[in-house]
């Protein structure tokens, strides 16, 4: 009987805590200071997590509590605790912009006592440390003051191929978080484990890539892993900001006009960029081009099922007819790759030509 009314007890005890933990969560969230004080002085535990791993803590930086997070940190709460994805209390503030709270936690006694460095160094399981996260979401207030603190601004993320905070910025089109990194001296040169510099990143991007561009302009011909490089990207993205600024810099000249299927003509034309195209036409691209296959920027758009560029190279004079080496006209190209709409659209282009003779 002993045994079951302490069974009993223990339950209730459990339940009760359970319910007040509950109710600091909710408090946290409301950022009432005064009910978090008064649960806290209940004993309930300061590191207990949410179904996400979340703290109190990380609840509060994430709303920008600051208040509460202060007094947290002063009932003892980690600065190093970590929720499911491995993000600690600092780097959930500066995902979500919580400027305010970033700054008090990192001139917070707990902060001196953990070391600076090394939360600022912490990372998630993908590798992201509070900069990066900052960054990336283009929180321009929250990236000057972890920089001022001390972050280290070319830190690479291993889970994310070894990306830095200037690289996720650039991914991003943050073009603000991009130029205040590269005052801070982000290295536009460092490349990611797949070859991939700050400007690749940015190659779709417009006023970003530009501006990374600008910084680094001795990397306008480095390609990734893969051969391709920022004007490769750019143009297969359709970022006509990008492409215009590289051929003023001479990039891209000899390929434009060459005979060969490496022309940014072609990639473009493989990605539907009709701007590009056009573009790349009236700077001396000819239409009929071959590449190593022997077809043309019309049979590329066939075999893609680009039929808005299959319309728009027949109104530039293209020829329907074109064989490639394998004596396949673009129609059968389009048909041959399961683009049916685009086959069609050939085969009534063509009857409607000849229909003219």
């Amino acid at each position: 009987m002993q045994r079951e009314e302490e069974a009993k007890r223990a339950r209730q005890e459990q339940a009760f805590r359970g319910k007040l933990q509950a109710q600091l969560f909710f408090a946290i969230l409301k950022a009432d200071v005064e009910q978090v004080k008064f649960i806290l002085s209940k004993g309930v535990c300061m590191e207990a997590k949410t179904d996400s791993g979340a703290t109190p803590l990380m609840l509060a930086a994430g709303v920008g509590a600051v208040t509460v997070c202060e007094t947290l940190l002063e009932k003892g709460a980690s600065l190093e605790a970590h929720d499911h994805v491995g993000a600690t209390p600092l780097i959930l503030a500066a995902f979500k912009g919580q400027t305010a709270a970033v700054e008090r936690m990192l001139g917070s006694p707990a902060a001196e006592a953990a070391g600076k460095a090394h939360l600022l160094a912490c990372q998630t399981q993908r590798g992201e440390t509070a900069l990066m996260a900052a960054a990336k979401m283009g929180h321009v207030a929250t990236v000057k003051v972890l920089l001022k603190a001390g972050a280290p601004v070319d830190a690479v993320a291993a889970g994310e191929g070894c990306a830095t905070a200037c690289m996720m910025a650039c991914h991003g089109n943050r073009t603000e978080v991009v130029q205040v990194l590269l005052q801070h001296g982000a290295n536009p040169a460092l490349a990611d484990a797949c070859g991939k510099t700050p400007l690749m990143y940015a190659a779709s991007q417009g006023a970003t890539a530009v501006l990374v561009a600008k910084v680094g302009k001795q990397l306008l011909d480095c390609r990734d892993s893969n051969g391709r490089s920022a004007l490769d990207v750019a143009c297969s993205s359709g970022s006509v900001e990008l492409v215009t600024w590289l051929m003023e810099q001479g990039v891209g000249e000899l390929e434009l006009v060459a005979d060969s299927g490496v022309s940014p003509l072609f990639t473009a034309v493989m990605g539907g960029h009709v701007a590009l195209v056009d573009m790349f036409l009236a700077k001396g691209a000819r239409l009929e081009v071959r590449d190593a296959k022997g077809r043309t920027p019309l049979a590329w758009a066939a075999a893609h099922g680009k039929t808005a560029m299959c319309s728009f190279l027949i109104n530039k004079g293209a020829d329907l007819l074109a064989t490639d080496h394998k004596a396949q006209v673009p129609r059968q190209l389009a048909h041959q790759h399961g683009h049916r709409d685009t086959s069609h659209f050939l085969t009534e282009a063509a009857r409607s030509q000849l229909c003219q003779q």
